[in-house]
């Protein structure tokens, strides 16, 4: 059961609105009835004012590719979000007034047969001025728990169809995946 805050009152509206919102959204991005009543998340990344300039290579968040077939971010400005480009390093994602970063996430992969790729993404310490505290809250888009999701083309190459199996549900690539974390 989710714990919500007391103050602001309308804290729990504006959430389940945005939630909405963000689901509409992948709808429209991802059309395929496997989607509805989906096991989509939000999050709420808090990160700390920066007491002092950051150690060299220290990150707020470190390079990970998301579990699911989406990751949609809200551009606030503030920058630090980067994406490797391979053989080429990493590089700022551009902001866009009032545009979304939509990333393609490791089920996304998985489904396409690695014809698409997931995104490895990090979140480098923000610039020299810009050293308070900072939320984002990326939307992870996930299928319904129980929709089975297989490769829609043949796998592109061997490491591919080594590193995946031939079939899945979302909860059970969520499950795989939390315990691989954890164990």
């Amino acid at each position: 059961m989710n714990r919500w805050p007391a103050t602001p009152p309308e804290f729990r509206a504006v959430w389940h609105e945005y939630m909405a919102a963000m689901e509409r959204l992948a709808t429209d991005l991802i059309r395929d009835d496997k989607i509805d009543d989906g096991m989509s998340t939000l999050a709420a990344n808090y990160y700390h004012p920066l007491s002092g300039p950051p150690l060299p290579g220290q990150l707020r968040k470190g390079a990970h590719t998301d579990w699911g077939t989406l990751t949609i971010l809200y551009q606030d400005g503030a920058g630090g979000l980067e994406v490797e480009q391979k053989r080429r390093g990493w590089r700022e994602v551009p902001f866009t007034q009032g545009g979304f970063v939509v990333n393609i996430g490791d089920l996304m992969a998985f489904w396409t047969a690695g014809r698409w790729v997931s995104t490895l993404h990090r979140v480098r310490n923000p610039a020299e001025g810009r050293t308070g505290a900072r939320i984002s809250i990326p939307f992870f888009h996930m299928p319904r728990h129980d929709a089975p999701v297989e490769p829609l083309f043949p796998f592109s190459d061997a490491a591919t169809e080594t590193r995946f199996r031939t079939a899945t549900t979302p909860g059970e690539w969520y499950r795989e995946r939390l315990a691989a974390m954890v164990g």
